[in-house]
């Protein structure tokens, strides 16, 4: 094992955690890593002229901004990172403390809009990038997902997001979470809401710690795409070979189990199709008496309803670890393993 691997045996991990805002959406693995004290994969020179690049363009955008008649404020060098951590940060300082963790982060801007203050946030992205994030938007970028819920939940009010293409210069503007219209009369913004909440967010940092007052990762969240830049890759990396089996039996038994994972998502499209249809005629006929079908099925509809149930992120987060020992339950022993369609059989 690297040496890498092995923790730093003088982390206090029962400290409170600092997070910085920018990182809250990171994956759940690599945020335990850092907490647990396990080394990074070391920046490089690049890295830090590519950093410095895109924060010159930073300055770019928030020119465009400007130019289009938005009043911008700028918080310059943190005095409050410098003093208390040692660090020079740029951007307006802003914290969400809780129980367990303090939420550190920086704005690029402040919008000044009919005397008020929004977040301003501004990302500078590559031309495939830029591309998916106007077809995806936050929905493939948990990083700046869980990033602004911290920025919202900090400032309380819906912010500004400037995506400009670094290739181009074309930026695309968006509004973050304006449920209330705040900031509807600006032209040429496009409302957008976020993928996750801030409540959200915070489950997966308390789940972080848990772990962490146990010595333990916690088992990954991100893919392929966003690996490639992780600091910590290495902990999921793997030196298990895949073997490649061709006896009839087994052949047999996976085309077996293909067939029945297209059947079966059939035929959940067909009774989802069925579901809604029989759903609206009964809320068109107001009908909530029971209703035989042809012969074929029997149909109730009793109106909408919600389900409640206990959030196990929450519990674990607000309950002591013997709590959660005396509660934990061991269940009976069950066949473990994955499976899933190769690419090449994805029809």
């Amino acid at each position: 094992m690297p040496s890498r691997c092995r923790p730093s045996p003088e982390r206090n991990v029962m400290e409170k955690a600092v997070y910085g805002m920018s990182e809250a959406g990171h994956c759940v693995r690599a945020l335990s890593a850092a907490r647990l004290g396990y080394e990074p994969i070391a920046e490089t020179q690049d890295d830090r002229d590519r950093l410095w690049y895109y924060s010159m363009l930073e300055s770019v955008a928030a020119m465009q901004m400007m130019a289009e008649g938005i009043t911008l404020e700028h918080g310059g060098e943190c005095e409050i990172c410098r003093e208390r951590y040692g660090v020079e940060r740029h951007g307006i300082h802003v914290e969400i403390e809780t129980p367990i963790i303090l939420l550190v982060g920086h704005l690029d801007r402040r919008a000044i809009i009919d005397g008020n203050r929004y977040p301003v946030e501004i990302k500078c992205l590559g031309r495939f990038s830029h591309r998916e994030f106007e077809r995806e938007m936050f929905g493939l970028f948990p990083d700046y997902d869980g990033q602004e819920a911290c920025y919202l939940e900090a400032e309380g009010k819906p912010g500004l997001y400037w995506v400009m293409n670094r290739d181009t210069g074309v930026p695309l503007r968006y509004t973050v979470n304006d449920t209330t219209g705040m900031l509807a009369r600006l032209d040429g913004f496009t409302p957008i809401t976020l993928a996750s909440t801030f409540e959200e967010v915070l489950d997966n940092l308390n789940e972080v710690e848990l772990n962490v007052m146990e010595g333990k990762l916690v088992e990954a969240t991100c893919d392929d795409r966003r690996r490639r830049y992780c600091r910590f890759r290495y902990l999921c990396e793997t030196e298990i070979e895949a073997t490649e089996s061709t006896t009839k039996e087994i052949l047999d038994a996976a085309t077996l189990y293909v067939e029945g994972d297209d059947e079966e998502k059939q035929g959940k499209d067909k009774k989802r199709q069925a579901v809604d249809l029989l759903i609206a005629d009964a809320k068109a006929k107001e009908n909530l008496r029971p209703t035989r079908i042809g012969g074929l099925v029997s149909f109730t509809y009793h109106g909408q309803s919600r389900k409640k149930w206990l959030d196990e992120k929450t519990v674990r987060s607000m309950a002591t670890p013997e709590i959660l020992r005396a509660a934990e339950r061991e269940g009976k022993l069950f066949e473990s393993y994955t499976i899933r369609r190769l690419k090449g059989d994805e029809r």
